[in-house]
């Protein structure tokens, strides 16, 4: 057996279909903890300048963006803001207090890239879904409660067999 049908085995019952969207992942944040909303301006601009770059990767983006060319990714990293125009990107930060309640937060959050990094946050953007989060469970937890479409089950998509892999991975602490 190889290991896409071992996964399938082994989470095809824990599958979430039916994607949920940004608000219902909003407020599944406010029940696993004290968050508060920041400002675009609190965002770290090396995670929007990430977000920005991936986003800018991605097939979907590059075919409705053919003029553009490969992004650059020390460019979007150093200056997020100079690939924001037009209000192209919509994004919603939430930051987790530091708290008893957000204690298994903090001990599965990245090791601080920047010295001003010291809180869990999660960051939506809201036109293309993507969502970044620095503490990898809570990422885990995110990307498997807003769920796959059923057409992605149905036929078997790579997004089908992501989303068991995340199942997989929580399952197992991979975080």
């Amino acid at each position: 057996m190889d290991n896409k049908e071992r996964l399938v085995n082994k989470y095809k019952n824990q599958v979430h279909i039916g994607k949920k969207t940004i608000d219902e992942l909003v407020d599944l944040l406010k029940e696993k903890g004290a968050v508060v909303e920041m400002s675009k301006f609190e965002i770290l601009p090396s995670a929007l300048g990430n977000m920005i770059y991936n986003i800018k990767c991605s097939e979907k983006y590059k075919s409705s963006h053919p003029d553009e060319g490969e992004p650059d990714v020390v460019e979007h990293i150093k200056y997020p803001e100079k690939f924001m125009q037009h209000g192209e990107f919509v994004f919603l930060a939430y930051i987790f207090l530091q708290n008893d309640e957000n204690k298994q937060f903090y001990e599965n959050y990245k090791i601080p890239q920047e010295e001003y990094e010291d809180a869990v946050y999660v960051i939506f953007e809201t036109r293309t879904e993507r969502i970044y989060c620095n503490c990898t469970k809570l990422q885990l937890e995110l990307w498997i409660f807003r769920g796959i479409s059923e057409y992605d089950v149905e036929n078997r998509t790579l997004a089908y067999f992501e989303h068991l892999f995340h199942l997989e991975s929580l399952d197992n602490g991979w975080y």
